[in-house]
Order: structure tokens, then sequence, then C-alpha cells
């Protein structure tokens, strides 16, 4: 009889302490949370939906973001033959864009680089961006979209012939960011 009842308290207790696992255990959440690109890897569609909304937000709220001009003249040579100066529109401490404006009668061509949480998520490069302001729906250029720091894809709606590629534009471009970061702080 005192075996029964131990064999029945020990096995109480094996259900008690499995029901316990089976609580205290968190149950992954069958809702998916809101991302960013800097916390997860996303596929290419995702990356591609996620950057182009996240600039259409920035871009939609330019007057709610602080602007500072900067000009390049103390930026390493390549730069400053390229670009004479460069907006920076800050959210907070955060920069969460950076336009870069050439030399006056020599291009009308920009660059605009879009950061979240310090790291590059889009860049775009227009070859007439000197009279926009914002994003203008048909804007001509290139899109390169980037997930926690490495090239996602490119996007070009130029109607030009690649005449590089892709990944080295991208790695070219991820150079500048942190460059231009480093400038702007």
């Amino acid at each position: 009889m005192t075996r029964m009842i131990m064999v029945a308290a020990l096995a109480a207790l094996f259900a008690c302490e499995n029901a316990a696992d089976e609580t205290t255990t968190p149950q992954p959440d069958p809702t998916p949370s809101p991302t960013t690109l800097q916390e997860d890897k996303m596929n290419e569609s995702e990356a591609v939906q996620y950057a182009m909304d996240y600039r259409a937000r920035i871009e939609n709220n330019l007057d709610r973001y602080k602007q500072t001009t900067l000009p390049l003249a103390n930026a390493r040579e390549q730069v400053t033959q390229k670009w004479a100066k460069m907006d920076v529109y800050r959210d907070g401490d955060a920069i969460v864009r950076i336009k870069t404006y050439p030399h006056e009668g020599i291009s009308t061509r920009t660059e605009e680089f879009y950061f979240e949480n310090g790291g590059l998520v889009l860049a775009f490069i227009e070859d007439e961006g000197t009279g926009a302001t914002g994003k203008k729906e048909g804007r001509m250029g290139k899109t390169y979209i980037f997930s926690n720091g490495t090239f996602v894809t490119e996007r070009n709606n130029t109607g030009e012939a690649e005449i590089t590629e892709p990944e080295t534009d991208a790695q070219r471009l991820l150079q500048e960011a942190k460059e231009y970061l480093e400038l702007a702080q």
C-alpha cells in the first residue's frame, strides 16, 4: 500500500511539473509583430516593401524633421569633387535622411540616403534631383535597398542600361552613407 501511495505521489508530482512547464513556457505569438529592417532579415519583396514604405513616411513628413545643410568642403577629395553640400534630416538625435547636392552648373544629380537606427535602409540616385523637394511620384532614378547592412536589390527605372554591377554601386553607397553619417555627427 505504501508503495502505491509513493507511486501515486510521484506520478502526481511529475504531472504537476509537466503542467507547470506548459504554463511557464512562453508560446510564440501567432500574430506577427511590426519589425524593422535592422531587427530581422526579410526576404527581398518584404525588404523592398518595407524600405519603400519607410521612405514614403520620411518624405511625407519632411517638415517634421530638423534640417541642416552642411558644406562638404572638408570631406575627402573624391566626395568634394562630386558634391557641394548635403542636407541632413534628424528626428531628435537620429539622422533619418541625407541628400547630397552637386556643384552648381556641373550636374543635377542627387543622392538620397534613408537611415533607421543608424543603418542604411534605402539609397536613391536621381539624375534630375536638384529641383525636387521630397518624393515626387514618378521620379526617375535608381533605388538601392539594404537590410542589416547588406545590399538586397536595385530598382532601376531610368531606362538606361546598367554599365556597372548593382552590387558595386551598392558597396560604394554603403561607404558613402557611413562617411556622411560621420560628417553629420
